[in-house]
């Protein structure tokens, strides 16, 4: 089965890029469902530039997953597993290509069912709590953009109806207060964390709100900068004060997706998804080094008992560095096309000081929990008892996929997107960036105990939930 799967998703992968390659071409294809007298109803599909480039790289990624799973999760993987892992793939690409609000909600619905599924794989108690936790977080944003179904209907896109559309794709994409799940869904396998992480669950409401991003008011529009702030000032903080390797990466992907936030609401759209896409390829990387290394290592994930990576997993380590500082921004990985370019059209536009200011912190910070992680998992003293080492050729293939996205895929995706979009931030304002970095892990260093709790905790929220501080520690049946 598993072979099939890999073989019908290099198939349509193939199709993705055989239309890509002809930019003006928009096909709007309709299925009727219903007839009855005079009414009839169809479902829709539009298939774009956008919508198709977005989908190869979810495929790019699925099928760079599926081949890491046949190494990491052996002899436990099943069909069900795989079964469900499609659907879940499945449910993204109809969100992704249907553009009827009311036929859209069978994706969005479904990555909700699909996601709790996948969490809940081990059936442990931690899976449990953090499913539960999942699926109600994703059935709060289900019941509001239904209930703005039939708003649209009476007032078409008013005001009312796109504040119910952007709250519900808070609670998809886990922002300010609806945070807490997206750290506990990392009870699911690391291959599903590869997924949600990246390109599937979580970017679901960020790429719903790119597609109603014209007719969202200026008031909805300064709610999401405020909101996509303290999303990724609260991520960074934590991030900082934290030493659980997963966690770390998934506080990154929080991080990240208040940036994608403040992006809309800058009135950035295009900005954002070119960002969406090129974080997809290297934060997949990221989670399939974690699984390696925590397989390796006996499924130990705390960073005060790992490092030195790049001796005993060299391409391991190479691999993650390469993912990590792309995440960062380093020159000229993916992530710095993506990065600087929001970085310049947002500081470069009409935007107040304060909010340039905030921007540019939040940016700082996330560069900050990124150099923290690379030293402590590759070039400080390894601590452990177990000599790590580099698995398949398998999981290789899964590194030279992603790596190359990670590397090349933001110049590729910068000239599709976006070809006439220049870097011109001075020299001197970049070496602003990388003291700014420093200045955040010698603060965090020294901060005191208390504070340190308050921003390990989310800001108290992951205590007012379902997940608590132990539910992130994985039982020795999970991996």
């Amino acid at each position: 089965m598993l072979s099939t799967i890999i073989a019908m998703s290099l198939i349509l992968w193939s199709i993705s890029a055989l239309y890509l390659m002809n930019f003006t071409v928009t096909t709007t294809m309709a299925w009727p469902l219903l007839k009855w007298n005079t009414m009839s109803t169809e479902m829709m599909a539009l298939f774009d530039f956008s919508s198709v480039l977005f989908f190869a790289v979810v495929l790019t990624i699925y099928i760079s997953v599926l081949c890491f799973t046949t190494t990491y999760m052996h002899p436990d993987i099943s069909n069900l597993f795989l079964l469900i892992l499609t659907l879940f793939v499945f449910s993204m690409a109809l969100l992704i290509f249907i553009p009827s609000l009311l036929f859209l909600m069978m994706g969005w619905d479904g990555l909700g069912m699909t996601s709790y599924l996948l969490v809940i794989y081990y059936n442990t108690d931690t899976a449990l709590a953090s499913g539960m936790l999942t699926a109600l977080t994703n059935r709060l944003g289900d019941g509001l953009l239904v209930a703005a179904i039939p708003l649209y209907l009476y007032s078409g896109a008013s005001t009312s109806f796109m504040a119910l559309c952007l709250i519900a794709a808070m609670t998809k994409s886990a922002q300010m207060p609806f945070s807490a799940w997206l750290p506990a869904a990392m009870a699911a396998p690391t291959p599903v964390s590869a997924l949600v992480h990246s390109s599937t669950l979580v970017t679901a409401g960020v790429y719903l709100l790119v597609r109603f991003s014209p007719a969202l008011s200026q008031y909805l529009l300064h709610t999401l900068i405020g909101v996509g702030f303290l999303t990724c000032f609260m991520a960074s903080m934590a991030a900082l004060c934290e030493y659980d390797l997963k966690k770390i990466v998934a506080l990154s992907t929080l991080s990240q997706l208040g940036l994608m936030m403040f992006c809309i609401g800058s009135s950035n759209p295009s900005m954002c998804f070119f960002h969406l896409m090129s974080h997809a390829l290297f934060k997949a990387l990221l989670f399939i080094c974690c699984g390696m290394i925590i397989h390796s290592t006996s499924h130990t994930q705390d960073l005060r008992f790992l490092g030195s990576i790049t001796v005993s997993m060299p391409m391991t380590a190479a691999v993650f560095n390469i993912a990590n500082f792309s995440l960062c921004g380093v020159p000229f990985t993916a992530g710095f096309y993506s990065k600087d370019s929001i970085i310049e059209s947002t500081l470069n536009g009409n935007m107040p000081i304060f909010v340039s200011l905030c921007f540019y912190l939040m940016v700082c910070a996330t560069c900050a929990y990124t150099a923290r992680l690379s030293w402590l998992l590759s070039w400080a003293p390894y601590k452990g008892t177990v000599s790590p080492t580099d698995e398949s050729y398998i999981v290789l293939s899964s590194y030279a996929t992603l790596g190359s996205g990670a590397v090349m895929g933001g110049a590729g995706l910068f000239w599709a997107t976006s070809p006439t979009l220049s870097i011109t931030f001075p020299p001197m304002m970049k070496m602003f960036t990388l003291t700014m970095m420093i200045m955040w892990v010698i603060y965090y260093m020294s901060l005191p105990m208390y504070f340190t709790f308050f921003n390990s905790t989310m800001w108290f929220m992951s205590l007012f939930s379902l997940f608590n501080s132990d539910t992130h520690h994985m039982s020795k049946k999970e991996k």
